[in-house]
């Protein structure tokens, strides 16, 4: 299933709002997620992977999103906040919720 493509300068906005909070946002940081975004899904247009389990806007594969969250960002100051709140703005359906096959 194809989506439109996300606006370049919007998406750069949340990258840099998300990442400036956590002391992790830097010019080559926001230019690596938007090289990645654009590479693995074109820029958006592309949310689930054809004939893949690979999801979202930059295409984790359930079992490394899930043990991202679950091992790395669990005791970090990441556990228990929301995109929304990082970012300032609404991200719902930019990043899927993601159940293991």
């Amino acid at each position: 299933m194809s989506n439109p493509s996300l606006d370049p300068v919007l998406l750069r906005q949340l990258i840099k709002r998300t990442l400036t909070p956590l002391n992790l946002y830097s010019a080559d940081a926001e230019e690596l997620l938007m090289a990645t975004c654009a590479q693995e899904s074109l820029l958006g247009k592309y949310r689930h992977q054809v004939n893949g389990p690979a999801i979202g806007i930059f295409q984790d594969e359930p079992g490394d999103f899930n043990d991202l969250w679950a091992h790395y960002l669990s005791g970090t100051s990441l556990s228990g906040v929301t995109l929304d709140s990082m970012s300032g703005c609404s991200v719902s359906g930019l990043f899927p919720v993601v159940a293991e096959e």
